[in-house]
C-alpha cells in the first residue's frame, strides 16, 4: 500500500513532469548534453529538470551548473559549448538548415564557458554577455562573465568583441586574452599562457581622475617705473616694457637676476646722466 507521503510526492511531481513535457513539445531540439558531471539543470518555460548525459537541450532553454559541476553541450551543427561550475548559458536562438546555413545565438550571463564553432558559416555565431557581444571566425575560445567584467581567451581562430559602450576589440593571435570592465576599463589584448580565470583576476587600470576645478585666474601686470635722466624720461632697461608675473618669479630672460616674489620691488639700474631714481619694478 502506498504511503501518504509518497502519494503527495507523486501528486507534486506529476504536474512538473507534465509542464516539462509541454515545454519540450512547444520548442525545438537544438542538441544534446554530451557530458554531465554532478548537478546540472535545464530550465525551460518555468520547468526545471535535472540533466544527464544524453538529455536533449532545446531552443530558449537555460542550462546551469551547480558547485563542482560541469556540462558539455553539442549542437546539431557540431558546435560544442562546455560549462564550468556555477555557470549559466541560455540558448537564445538556433536555426540550422544543414551544412553552412543557419545561425546560433547564446547568452552567457555568468560563469566560465568554452566555445568551439561547428559546420555553419563563421558569421552565423554570436555569443552575448551583459558587457559585450562576441563574433567568431572559425574559433575556439573561452569567456568568463562576472558581475563587473568579462574576460575572453582565444585558443584558435579569431574573435571580434563589441562592447555595450560601442567599442570594438579583436583577438587574432592564439593564447591571447582581454578583460573588459563594465565601466569601460580594458586590460589587453595581450599574450597569455595562464588560465582565463587568472587573467580575469589581474588588476585593471585605474580610472583617470578629472582635474580639480580651478577658480578664475588673477592677471597681474607689472610696468617699468620711469627714470628721469638728463636727456628726458625713459623706462629702466628700455622703453615702457611690460613684465609678466612669471618673469618676476625668475622665468626665462632674467638669468642674471635673482628670483623675487610677485610684488617685491626690484631696484632698477642706476640712471645715466647723473639723474635721480624714480622708483622700482613692481
Amino acid at each position: 500500500m502506498m504511503s501518504a507521503g509518497r502519494h503527495l510526492a507523486l501528486l507534486f511531481a506529476l504536474p512538473l513532469a507534465l509542464l516539462a513535457a509541454h515545454a519540450h513539445a512547444a520548442t525545438k531540439k537544438v542538441g544534446v548534453a554530451a557530458t554531465i558531471e554532478n548537478r546540472v539543470e535545464g530550465v525551460l518555460a518555468g520547468a526545471v529538470e535535472k540533466l544527464s548525459a544524453g538529455s536533449e537541450v532545446f531552443d530558449s532553454q537555460l542550462v546551469r551548473t551547480g558547485e563542482a559541476s560541469k556540462a558539455g553541450l553539442r549542437f546539431l551543427d557540431d558546435t560544442t559549448l562546455s560549462l564550468s561550475a556555477l555557470s549559466e548559458v541560455k540558448l537564445d536562438k538556433f536555426v540550422y538548415g544543414g551544412g553552412k546555413t543557419g545561425s546560433l545565438v547564446v547568452e552567457i550571463p555568468r560563469g566560465l564557458a568554452r566555445f568551439a564553432t561547428g559546420t555553419m558559416d563563421h558569421k552565423s555565431y554570436a555569443i552575448r554577455t551583459p558587457i559585450a557581444t562576441i563574433g567568431v571566425r572559425g574559433t575556439e575560445f573561452e569567456v568568463l562573465t562576472r558581475r563587473d567584467r568579462m574576460t575572453a581567451f582565444l585558443v584558435s581562430g579569431g574573435i571580434e568583441i563589441r562592447t555595450r559602450l560601442g567599442r570594438t576589440y579583436r583577438l587574432t593571435t592564439p593564447n591571447s586574452a582581454i578583460t573588459i570592465h563594465r565601466d569601460g576599463r580594458v586590460l589587453g589584448p595581450r599574450a597569455w599562457n595562464g588560465t582565463t580565470t587568472e587573467f580575469a583576476n589581474l588588476a585593471l587600470p585605474a580610472l583617470a581622475q578629472p582635474p580639480a576645478p580651478q577658480g578664475p585666474r588673477k592677471t597681474t601686470t607689472t610696468t617699468t617705473a620711469p627714470v628721469r635722466t638728463g636727456g628726458g624720461t625713459t623706462a629702466a632697461g628700455g622703453g615702457n616694457r611690460l613684465l609678466s608675473p612669471g618673469l618676476l618669479e625668475g622665468g626665462g630672460g632674467f638669468a642674471t637676476q635673482a628670483p623675487a616674489a610677485i610684488g617685491t620691488p626690484i631696484s632698477p639700474p642706476p640712471p645715466r646722466g647723473g639723474g635721480t631714481q624714480g622708483g622700482g619694478l613692481r
